[in-house]
């Protein structure tokens, strides 16, 4: 199995387990997606971009500053945090 899969099979399972799925069940969903990615790109090279990758963390990112606002933290905590400005934290979290 490719890199790529095996990161993906860790990451589902990871993320199954944090949902309160239980080990067995998380382990057969991912071999399941997993299986079906493998089935569907036999024979194929992805590229994942970094361009798309960087679009991703941003991504995740603006989720986490938007949640730690709405816990009520601070924009200038938040800011410091994610090594960003206010003016982008504000921007964050009223779009």
């Amino acid at each position: 199995m490719c890199d790529l899969l095996i990161d993906l099979r860790g990451r589902i399972i990871e993320s199954l387990r944090l949902a309160g799925v239980s080990g067995e069940v998380a382990g057969m969903v991912a071999a399941e997606v997993v299986g079906g990615v493998a089935k569907d790109w036999a024979g194929e090279r992805p590229y994942i971009g970094a361009t798309e990758a960087a679009r991703l963390a941003m991504s995740e990112r603006d989720r986490s500053i938007r949640r730690d606002r709405a816990r009520g933290e601070s924009f200038r905590l938040i800011a410091r945090r994610y090594g960003v400005t206010k003016s982008t934290v504000y921007r964050i979290c009223s779009g």
